[in-house]
């Protein structure tokens, strides 16, 4: 993780720019917990950020940048999946809450296989899809 974070004390404006790689997502599992029956999750985080805005005001936030969520496994086991995609990457032209702008340049996700067990079917469907919107 890189990062660069300016804060004006007298304004209380900040502005952040990061870029996270490989970022390990096993710490929010215990937040998941009993909503995937004890199962397992595993994901990692690319980012590529900017953000401005104003500790004043929560909306004064303006962001733009990349988000990428990998190799996502969400199941009973490792091996179980009842969802899972190699890549999510969305990119954001502009987000600023406070003139309710959000602007999404692309979503585009790679998927591996999607489970039907957690509707019954136990069956894996596979999947390719890429979209842009």
């Amino acid at each position: 993780m890189i990062g660069d974070f300016t804060i004006n004390t007298a304004t209380l404006d900040y502005r952040v720019v990061a870029s996270i790689q490989n970022f390990d997502l096993e710490i929010i599992r215990q937040y998941l917990w009993e909503l995937i029956n004890y199962g397992m999750f595993s994901a990692q985080l690319d980012a590529s950020i900017k953000t401005t805005g104003n500790f004043k005001t929560s909306d004064s936030t303006h962001m733009q940048g990349r988000l990428s969520l990998k190799n996502f496994h969400l199941g009973k086991t490792t091996k179980d999946d009842y969802a899972s995609f190699d890549k999510l990457v969305i990119r954001m032209t502009e987000v600023s809450p406070a003139t309710q702008t959000f602007l999404l340049d692309s979503i585009t996700r790679t998927a591996r296989a999607f489970n039907n067990a957690m509707s019954g079917g136990g069956r894996t469907m596979h999947h390719q899809e890429n979209k842009r919107q």
